[in-house]
């Protein structure tokens, strides 16, 4: 009788172990896939309020008479002399620009001179050193490093402004 209760309790100790593992797994998967949803879900906002705020973005721009240019990279090698809005991932502009013009994008850069307003939507706008704006910088950006000239304000939002202008 003894071994019978010997036996029984080991197999009960068994059934409670294989029942405590299936606990585990089925509630691990679910909460696994439970947490994946979550993700997609936030993924899938994040992306749909990004996207809403570069159609704001591009509006606002339009509707002042800016034309159009979107690319990933934008690499701006011809003078400017229309209104214009790069909407891309990374903006360089390496030729003068004989008017205003807006940038929206991840990061932009500034190598020539800009005889207007420079808006800017984005992460990071660097102005380098042989760039000169004549105008104002209208910003809402994360970073703002300006080493060449700005005749006119810095205008707007951003977190962290390196001023190392030209005097």
């Amino acid at each position: 009788m003894n071994e019978n209760n010997l036996l029984n309790n080991d197999s009960s100790i068994a059934k409670k172990k294989s029942n405590l593992w299936k606990w585990i797994l089925g509630g691990c998967g679910c909460g696994c896939l439970i947490i994946v949803i979550a993700l997609s879900i936030a993924s899938y906002m994040g992306v749909k309020f990004v996207k809403a705020k570069i159609d704001q973005y591009r509006q606002e721009f339009t509707s002042q008479g800016f034309a159009e240019v979107k690319s990933q990279i934008i690499n701006v090698r011809e003078e400017v002399y229309e209104k214009k809005l790069f909407l891309g991932q990374v903006v360089k502009i390496a030729a003068d620009c004989h008017t205003d013009i807006a940038i929206v994008a991840q990061s932009a850069e500034v190598f020539s001179n800009i005889d207007g307003t420079l808006y800017f939507r984005g992460q990071m706008l660097v102005i380098q050193p042989n760039a000169k704006i004549s105008g104002n910088i209208d910003v809402k950006a994360q970073v703002v490093q300006i080493f060449g000239e700005v005749d006119g304000e810095i205008k707007g939002t951003y977190s962290q402004l390196i001023d190392n202008r030209k005097k």
